[in-house]
């Protein structure tokens, strides 16, 4: 077996081992060595075993749409928050994979298949998550499975506000990404800031974020009300980090506090597409009820899996699941031409319109009449019939009216 060491001391098998194995095996291992001196050493585990071991394991949802990657320091209430949400969601999933108790992740858990089809999307989340390639190294398919899993069309959320200080990146400074780093390529980050604002070795980051942009798939429904987390409710020290997009990439959010960058979101011409949050996700919670996360992570989450990543739930959006409030989302794409699409939100059974109306405030369009159940909604405009130009539409339901601007471009 070949074996190369990648920083952090993290060994890194390029091999295989014989089989044939079986679920429930467990395979034991360990690393012999010769210095520069030609003298042998042996590798001591961290309880001070030389032997260590991993138990083969199968999926326990095979057929789920989504990875959950707990990695690095992170709890099991941690891993909760995003179960109970995609569950809330409609989503089905694989119960969290955590690094630390499975020794990591092998390519056959990152490259399953079910019935010819993988992970339609993978959530990596943790507090310095190690298992993922490294930001400023350019990395191959045979190191890291997750290279091939996006080289064959995937789809990733990273959520972690210390993936560059699991890095060994310097602290306070701007490291700068290159074409072939992993942070340039799979995450669209040109350049970042790790651990920001230091202040007596606690980084006294930003909590508030800003959507950039109003049309944003990802962030727009924040650009006016921005996500709010709440670190100290999870039992989290604040480090989030700022960022600065590729030109492939995208800037999401700006911290309420810094005005800096924080946050990207990339879609390759290999068809996959990534978001990257250099903060904690699962901070979105109620402080009042820390067991449950806030209706803007419902939001959030929502926005990527389905408005960015383009996956729908097992029913569309679960039916037992009811929005907490109404909401009107972005159109997206905008600008378009002739197509788009606008999804809603109704939390309770109701007689709802959406129309379109040009500059001059003229109705030109009635994409909704009628009762609809609670639920989250998608309606969507062919405007090959209409000149380009600026629109509005308007979402109307008893008091409730909000109205957002679109722009078609032929």
């Amino acid at each position: 077996m070949n074996i190369s060491m990648a920083k952090w001391n993290r060994f890194l098998t390029t091999g295989y081992l014989p089989g044939p194995f079986s679920v429930g095996d467990t395979i034991s291992y360990w690393c012999a060595c010769v210095d520069n001196d030609g003298k042998p050493s042996r590798w001591i585990g961290d309880a001070g075993d030389e032997v260590k071991s991993f138990v083969i394991k199968e999926p326990q949802n095979p057929g789920a749409q989504i990875l959950l990657v707990g990695d690095g320091d992170v709890t099991k209430q941690r891993a909760e928050y995003y179960e109970d949400l995609l569950q809330r969601l409609g989503y089905s999933y694989e119960p969290t994979w955590f690094t630390g108790e499975n020794h990591g992740i092998d390519s056959s858990v990152v490259n399953h298949t079910f019935e010819g089809r993988g992970w339609r999307a993978m959530i990596w989340f943790g507090w310095g998550c190690g298992y993922l390639p490294m930001p400023d190294t350019l990395e191959s398919e045979s190191e890291y499975p997750l290279i091939r899993y996006l080289n064959d069309g995937g789809k990733l959320l990273l959520a972690d506000q210390d993936y560059f200080w699991k890095a060994d990146l310097p602290s306070g400074v701007e490291t700068i990404f290159k074409p072939g780093d992993f942070a340039y390529d799979y995450l669209g980050v040109q350049s970042c800031v790790s651990d920001p604002n230091i202040q007596d070795t606690i980084s006294l980051g930003d909590t508030t974020f800003y959507g950039v942009d109003v049309d944003d798939p990802v962030s727009g429904s924040f650009y006016d009300d921005p996500v709010i987390i709440h670190l100290g409710c999870i039992g989290v020290a604040n480090w989030g980090d700022y960022t600065e997009a590729t030109p492939q990439g995208v800037n999401i959010f700006k911290g309420g506090k810094s005005g800096e960058y924080s946050g990207t979101r990339l879609a390759s011409a290999n068809g996959f597409k990534a978001v990257f949050l250099p903060w904690c996700f699962e901070a979105i919670v109620d402080c009042a009820d820390t067991s449950t996360l806030t209706s803007q992570a419902d939001t959030l989450m929502l926005n990527i899996l389905h408005d960015w990543f383009d996956l729908e739930g097992v029913q569309t959006i679960r039916a037992g699941f009811i929005p907490r409030s109404f909401s009107l989302s972005q159109n997206f794409p905008n600008p378009f031409n002739p197509l788009t699409q606008i999804k809603y939100a109704l939390p309770r059974d109701c007689w709802v319109r959406l129309d379109v109306f040009n500059i001059l405030g003229k109705r030109v369009a009635s994409l909704v009449d009628g009762k609809q159940r609670a639920g989250y909604k998608t309606a969507r405009w062919d405007a090959n019939s209409f000149a380009s130009g600026i629109y509005f539409y308007r979402l109307r339901e008893g008091g409730f009216v909000e109205r957002k601007k679109m722009v078609l471009l032929k």
